[in-house]
């Protein structure tokens, strides 16, 4: 009898409990609800979970990251009952209603106990022995993204691997007043929900679209976690590419069975020129032998366990064209994906707007990376990219500079050609005219020699005919003084006397 009391006793007791657990629930389904989650995240949950403890496995920590209304502590919750351990935050506030568990309420905070802390009375942290859970399993807390610095300052001590998640659930700011029922404390204006959509967009990983959508890709994406070393098939891309994961403006008509066939897209750098391809012009060729840098029309996403491989489309290769770029991209890139194309054929090679022009692969990672933190991060325009160098520079234009070169050896030849001739002919100019120039000069030099010579000739004829004039005056005056001479030698005395 008294055990059957105690029996009866005890039942009562259970079904009170479990009157107070649907009671408790309740409450924080109405809480939910007036924090606008609770329809989003209970889709989620109706979505993802199979069983409970189908997602168990693996070891890291994942953080939720998203606006206030976004679903991140009710999707935390959900992982929770999937099998992923929901680490229980610790807060110095008062509940805002009767049996929230949301929170560690405490009244005393002593630092040494948490893994980092956020606020000033009250304060918001994590305890270390909650974080440690995360070293042999896989486990999940919500983070407010204005305060994600702090938890960008300490992960990387928290002796686990871990990775950020946006939630980027709510298209604009009449959303996010809708999500939060008009919550004058939970609302936020233009420029706050501006700046946590910038953070969420900077997170790991960020998931987009609609609460089906978020969910097959959340669970993808913890089985890609849980199960890392091979290449990612049709059925992890399929879902994660719907919610912005590894490729955001992805086709799904374009996912092969372990791969994605990358699309054309509206730039193509060639010989220095930026063209814009568009509806109304979709079509470049490459001129033969020359290279061009090409767009696609998909943005890389990438998981920081996660890396993406290039490979040319087979028809390409065929037709002559080569794949010039390193093949990877690096896990945790987010941004633009450009391929480098040679064309090594002897004809012009078409690409059109949105046609199949290469093939992306994703493969999973031994260990989750710090992901790619460099100076091209969500970069999405091609000028974005370019050197000074590139931009100016008419690279790619190898036919027109063989061509310019031959050009210039032509001219040489032609300038050697006319050089030979002219000298030729100069040469027979010589030959033929040096006779007619040199008798001319001669004759001359003989005039003047004969001028000369004549001159010669008149001068001693003068001279002659003065020595003969000056002979006969001789001559003359001999002769009248001969009488004289011989008159003084026959009267000396008178002549003397005289």
């Amino acid at each position: 009898m008294n055990k059957a009391r105690t029996d009866k006793s005890h039942l009562a007791s259970q079904s009170g409990g479990r009157k107070d657990e649907r009671s408790i629930d309740r409450a924080q389904r109405r809480h939910a609800a007036e924090r606008g989650e609770d329809i989003f995240c209970r889709t989620i949950a109706w979505t993802m979970i199979g069983k409970p403890g189908s997602m168990r496995g693996g070891t890291m920590l994942i953080v939720l990251v998203g606006a206030r209304g976004a679903g991140k502590t009710t999707l935390a919750k959900t992982l929770d009952n999937a099998g992923i351990t929901a680490l229980k935050p610790t807060t110095t506030r008062a509940p805002r209603f009767p049996g929230e568990d949301e929170y560690d309420f405490v009244t005393r905070w002593i630092d040494s106990r948490y893994a980092w802390k956020i606020g000033n009375n009250p304060f918001y942290g994590m305890r270390k022995t909650e974080v440690n859970k995360a070293v042999s399993q896989t486990c999940v807390t919500v983070f407010d993204p204005i305060h994600l610095n702090v938890f960008e300052s300490v992960r990387g001590s928290l002796g686990t691997e871990t990775m950020t998640i946006g939630l980027n659930t709510i298209a604009d700011l009449n959303e996010q007043h809708a999500r939060v029922n008009n919550d004058p404390k939970r609302v936020m204006n233009q420029n706050e929900f501006d700046e946590v959509l910038k953070i969420v967009s900077e997170c790991d990983v960020v998931l987009s679209g609609n609460e089906f959508v978020v969910a097959a890709a959340m669970e993808s994406l913890v089985k890609l976690i849980n199960g890392r070393g091979g290449v990612v098939t049709k059925d992890y891309l399929m879902p994660l590419m719907r919610a912005g994961v590894l490729l955001t403006g992805a086709d799904t008509s374009k996912i092969q069975s372990a791969s994605y066939d990358l699309r054309v897209g509206t730039e193509v750098l060639c010989q220095g020129n930026l063209i814009e391809l568009s509806s109304s012009n979709p079509r470049f060729e490459i001129p033969p032998y020359s290279y061009a840098i090409v767009s696609a029309l998909e943005y890389a996403n990438l998981p920081p366990c996660v890396i993406g491989r290039f490979d040319l489309k087979v028809s390409f290769f065929f037709e002559g064209v080569i794949l010039s770029n390193g093949p990877q991209v690096d896990p945790g890139y987010k941004g633009a994906l450009f391929c480098m194309l040679y064309n090594g054929s002897g004809q012009p090679k078409l690409l059109t707007l949105g046609k199949h022009f290469a093939t992306i692969d994703f493969t999973t990672a031994t260990s989750v990376t710090e992901g790619y933190k460099q100076k091209y991060q969500l970069k999405q325009k091609m000028d974005q990219f370019l050197t000074d160098s590139a931009a100016t520079g008419s690279g790619g234009e190898i036919v027109g500079l063989i061509d310019r070169k031959i050009g210039k050896v032509d001219q040489k030849v032609k300038n050697i050609q006319f050089n030979f001739w002219a000298i030729t002919a100069a040469f027979l100019t010589l030959a033929v005219a040096a006779p007619a120039l040199t008798i001319p000069i001669a004759w001359i030099e003989i005039d003047k020699l004969r001028a000369e010579r004549l001159a010669m000739e008149e001068a001693q004829k003068k001279a002659s005919s003065m020595l003969a004039v000056a002979a006969k005056e001789r001559s003359d005056f001999k002769s009248l003084m001969q009488p004289r001479i011989r008159g003084q030698q026959e009267h000396p005395a008178g002549s003397a006397a005289k």
